[in-house]
C-alpha cells in the first residue's frame, strides 16, 4: 500500500508516467509456488509466492527516471518505521527492512530495496519455527532480483528540491486535519512517450521539466497524501499534462469545492488495479499541482479538496485550460484548415483592396452613339474565377499537408506531386475556359524554349519558393503536430514559446513565398521574346499595341482570374500595368507587339516589344500598321501617339482600330480625349461624355462605345471583346457576354 502511493505520487500526469515492466522471480525458493503475477499499473507487479511454512508476497514498480530510489525509501522508512524496528541490511545499497509482528504464530519480516530499473517490496510470513532466517532469506532474494533488474544502484545524494515549486506547495500550518510530512523530494521529471514524441525530444523535455513531491500521512498511518507541483519548460506541456488526465485505470468525477470551482481542475478515481485511489489536478501556466490519497472515504476526499484548494490560492496566474496534444488526423486537418483560412483571408484583402482601387461610376450615355454595356459580362468573369481559386486553395493545402505529414516519405512525394499538377491542368484548363467564355479561343500552346535570363530567375524564383514553402512547411508542422527537438531548442536558445516560434517560422515563409512570386513574375517577363520572334512563332496576323511610353506605368485593379499562374495565387499585388491585362485578351487574336521606349531595355507581361531610333520608329510603326490584323489604341495627349492616331485615320485602319480610355482622373479623360481627337477627320471630331466610358471605335464612320460601371480588369477585357466582335466575325464568340 505504501509504495503504490509513492510511485503512483511520482506518476502523475504525463511527466511521471513510467515506462517499461517489472519482471518478478519465477523461482524464489525451494517448496515455493508461485501464483500468476498481477499488474499494479505503471509497469508494477505482485506476485504471491505459497509455502507449507507460510507465504511470500513480492511487489514491484518502475522507478520513474531522474527519481532517487533513496527519497523512496527513506519515505518508507519514515511512514513505517515509527511502529515497526528497522534491521540494517548493509549488503544491499539502499534497502531497509522491518519485523513486522508475530501475528497468530506468524512472523512477518517485510524489505524494500531497489535497483537502476525498479523499487521493489517483499514480504515474508513464516511459522516461528521456521529454521531459516527470515532476513537472511530476504536478503538472498533480493539479490538475485536487483540482478535480473537491472544491478544495485550506485549510492548518491537525492536530487535538491526546486525552492520554485516548494513554495507552491502546502505547509504543516495550512494541512487540514492530522497529517503529518513524511518526506518531501523532487527533480528532473521523466516525460512518457505517450506524447508521441521521438526520444531525443522525450529526452529534452525531462531534462527541462522539473517537480517537488511531498508525501504526507495521517498520524495512524492509515491513509497517505502525496502534493505534486511541475514546472514545465513551455505552457504546451503542461496543457498537455491535464489533457492527458485521467490516465489508465482512471475515470473523470466530481469534487465538491474543487471541479466547477478551480478554473480547469479534474478530479479522478481510480479503477481496477488503482481501486481506492483518488486525485485531482489543475494547471496554471506551464505548471501543473495535483494532489492524489489512496482512499477514496468522504473524510479523505474532504481532505483532498482542502489540500487542492490551499494550493489554488497560492498558485501563480495563468491559462488553466487543458490542451492534449493533437493527434496526426486532427493535425492534418488543421493544417488544411490554416492553409486555407490564409488563402482566403489573403485573396479577400486583395479583392477588397482591388475594389476600393477601382474607380466606379454610374453608367452614363456619352451620346448618341451605339453603345455597348460591359456591366453583365464583367460581373461574369469576376465571378467565374471562384471554383478555379477555390480548387487552387484546395490543391495547396493539400500539398503543404502532404509535406507536413507523418507518412512515407514516398506517400508524402506522391500527394505533394498529385496536388501541383493538379493545380497546374486545373488552372491551364481554366484558362482556355474563361477566355473562350468572354472572347475568342486561345491558340494551343506550343513548346519553346526562353530567353536566357528568363530560366535563371526562373530556377532563382523556385529555389525562393521552394526555401519559403519548407519554412512555411516546417512553422505549421511545429505549430499544430508535436514540436520536434530542433524546435524546442532553438526556443530554449532564442527565449521564445514554440507557438510564437512556429508563427514567425510561419510568418517568414509567407514572405519568402511573396518575394519569389515576384521574382517567378520578373522570369515571365524576362523569359519572354521580342516582337520578331513572337510573330515568327505565332503566324496569324498581330495585334499591334500603341500607346505613350508614359502610360506604361498605369495600374489597374485585378480580380479573380486564371490570367495569373498558379504559383502566384498567394500574391499581395491588387493590380497589375494596364497593358498587360489588355495583352492577355488581345492575344487570343493574335501576337501582340508593341514599340519600346528608345533605349529602354525592360522586360514585361504585356506586348513584345521592338526597338526603333528616334530618327526610324516612324517608318516602322507604318509597317506594323499594315500588317496588324488588330490595332489597340490606349489615348493620350503625347505628340508621338497623336501622330499615330492621325497615321491610323490617314492610311485608312480606323476600321481595325480599337481606343480604349485607361483609368484616371475625369480632367486626364478629358485632357487625353482633346488630344487624341485632333488626329481624327473632321467629321469624327464629336464631343463625348466619358464619365463611364471604357473604350470607343469607329464602325462605317459611326462612333461605338462600351461603358461599364467600374474600371477593373473584368470591364476593360470585356469592352476589348465586345469591341472586336463588333468589328470582326472571324473571331468566336458566346453571345451571353454581352
Amino acid at each position: 500500500m505504501y509504495l503504490d502511493a509513492l510511485v503512483v505520487i511520482g506518476a502523475i500526469g504525463i511527466a511521471h508516467a513510467a515506462s517499461g515492466d517489472v519482471v518478478l522471480l519465477g523461482d524464489v525458493g525451494e517448496g515455493f509456488v508461485a501464483d500468476p503475477p498481477e499488474a499494479t499499473g505503471f509497469g508494477g507487479q505482485q506476485r504471491t509466492y505459497r509455502h507449507p511454512l507460510g507465504e511470500l508476497t513480492m511487489q514491484g514498480s518502475v522507478l520513474p527516471k531522474g527519481m532517487s530510489p533513496v527519497t523512496l525509501i527513506d519515505a518508507y522508512v519514515a511512514s513505517v518505521g515509527t511502529d515497526f524496528p528497522e534491521v540494517a541490511v548493509p549488503s544491499i545499497p539502499g534497502a531497509a527492512a522491518f519485523h513486522l509482528g508475530e501475528p497468530g504464530g506468524f512472523q512477518a519480516t517485510s524489505m524494500i530495496f531497489p535497483s537502476t530499473e525498479a523499487i521493489f517490496i517483499a514480504t515474508l510470513q513464516t511459522d516461528v519455527g521456521a529454521t531459516w532466517d527470515p532476513v537472511d532469506f530476504l536478503t538472498r532474494l533480493a539479490t538475485r532480483q536487483i540482478a535480473a533488474s537491472g544491478g544495485p544502484i550506485t549510492p548518491m545524494p537525492a536530487p535538491e528540491v526546486p525552492a520554485e515549486l516548494v513554495a507552491y506547495l502546502p505547509t504543516a500550518e495550512s494541512m487540514t486535519g492530522s497529517f503529518t510530512l513524511l518526506s518531501q523530494f523532487g527533480g528532473n521529471e521523466d516525460l512518457s512517450d505517450d506524447i508521441g514524441a521521438n526520444p531525443r525530444l522525450i529526452d529534452f523535455l525531462s531534462r527541462n521539466t522539473v517537480s517537488a513531491v511531498q508525501l504526507w500521512a495521517t498520524t495512524d498511518g492509515e491513509v497517505l497524501v502525496g502534493v505534486d507541483a511541475t514546472r514545465y519548460p513551455y505552457e504546451r506541456f503542461a496543457g498537455a499534462a491535464l489533457g492527458s488526465m485521467p490516465l489508465g485505470e482512471m475515470r473523470r468525477t466530481t469534487l465538491d469545492g474543487v471541479t466547477g470551482v478551480i478554473a480547469g481542475a479534474i478530479a479522478w478515481e481510480g479503477t481496477g488495479s488503482r481501486e481506492g485511489e483518488f486525485g485531482a489536478i489543475f494547471r496554471r501556466g506551464r505548471f501543473t499541482f495535483s494532489t492524489i490519497a489512496d482512499r477514496q472515504d468522504p473524510a479523505t476526499r474532504a481532505a483532498v479538496a482542502g489540500i487542492i484548494s490551499n494550493v489554488a490560492r497560492i498558485a501563480p496566474e495563468g491559462d488553466s485550460s487543458a490542451r492534449p496534444l493533437p493527434s496526426s488526423r486532427t493535425s492534418i486537418a488543421l493544417s488544411a484548415a490554416l492553409v486555407i483560412a490564409f488563402g482566403l483571408a489573403l485573396i479577400a484583402f486583395r479583392m477588397l483592396l482591388s475594389r476600393r482601387l477601382a474607380s466606379t461610376s454610374p453608367i452614363v450615355s456619352p451620346g448618341h452613339f451605339t453603345v455597348t454595356d460591359t456591366t453583365g459580362g464583367a460581373r461574369k468573369l469576376r465571378r467565374s474565377a471562384v471554383g478555379l481559386t477555390a480548387v487552387q486553395l484546395c490543391t495547396w493545402a493539400l500539398a503543404i499537408v502532404g509535406f507536413a505529414a507523418d507518412a512515407p516519405t514516398g506517400v508524402r512525394v506522391g500527394i505533394v506531386g498529385f496536388a501541383v499538377v493538379a493545380g497546374f491542368v486545373t488552372t491551364g484548363w481554366w484558362r482556355r475556359r474563361e477566355l473562350s467564355h468572354i472572347g475568342a479561343l486561345p491558340p494551343r500552346w506550343r513548346p519553346s524554349v526562353p530567353e536566357f535570363r528568363g530560366i535563371a530567375l526562373s530556377l532563382l524564383g523556385i529555389a525562393a519558393f521552394l526555401l519559403g514553402m519548407a519554412a512555411v512547411v516546417w512553422g505549421l508542422r511545429e505549430l499544430v503536430f508535436v514540436p520536434s527537438l530542433t524546435h524546442l531548442q532553438w526556443c530554449d536558445r532564442l527565449k521564445i514559446s514554440p507557438t510564437a516560434l512556429a508563427l514567425l517560422i510561419m510568418v517568414a515563409g509567407l514572405l519568402l513565398v511573396v518575394v519569389a512570386t515576384t521574382i517567378l513574375r520578373l522570369a515571365r517577363a524576362h523569359g519572354r521574346f521580342n516582337a520578331d520572334r513572337t510573330r515568327r512563332l505565332d503566324p496569324r496576323p498581330p495585334v499591334l499595341y500603341l500607346r505613350s511610353f508614359e502610360d506604361d506605368d498605369v495600374a489597374l485593379p485585378c480580380v479573380l482570374s486564371a490570367r495569373r499562374p498558379f504559383l502566384e495565387l498567394f500574391t499581395l499585388r491588387a493590380t497589375d500595368p494596364f497593358e498587360e491585362s489588355l495583352a492577355w485578351e488581345l492575344a487570343t487574336y493574335g501576337p501582340v507587339t508593341a514599340v519600346g521606349r528608345p533605349g529602354g531595355a525592360a522586360r514585361q507581361l504585356g506586348a513584345a516589344r521592338e526597338y526603333f531610333t528616334n530618327e526610324t520608329w516612324k517608318p516602322h510603326v507604318v509597317e506594323r500598321m499594315q500588317g496588324a490584323g488588330v490595332i489597340a489604341v490606349v489615348i493620350g495627349d503625347t505628340p508621338g501617339l497623336e501622330w499615330e492616331i492621325d497615321t491610323i485615320a490617314s492610311e485608312g485602319h480606323l476600321g481595325k482600330t480599337v481606343f480604349l480610355l485607361p483609368p484616371g482622373t475625369a480632367d486626364d479623360h478629358r485632357r487625353r480625349w482633346e488630344t487624341s481627337r485632333a488626329g481624327l477627320p473632321e467629321n469624327l471630331r464629336c464631343n463625348l461624355d466619358l464619365t463611364s466610358v471604357l473604350s470607343f471605335q469607329f464602325c462605317d464612320d459611326e462612333l461605338a462605345v462600351t461603358v461599364g460601371d467600374r474600371r477593373d480588369e473584368a470591364a476593360y477585357r470585356v469592352a476589348v471583346d465586345l469591341s472586336l466582335a463588333r468589328s470582326f466575325s472571324g473571331a468566336r464568340f458566346v453571345s451571353d457576354a454581352e
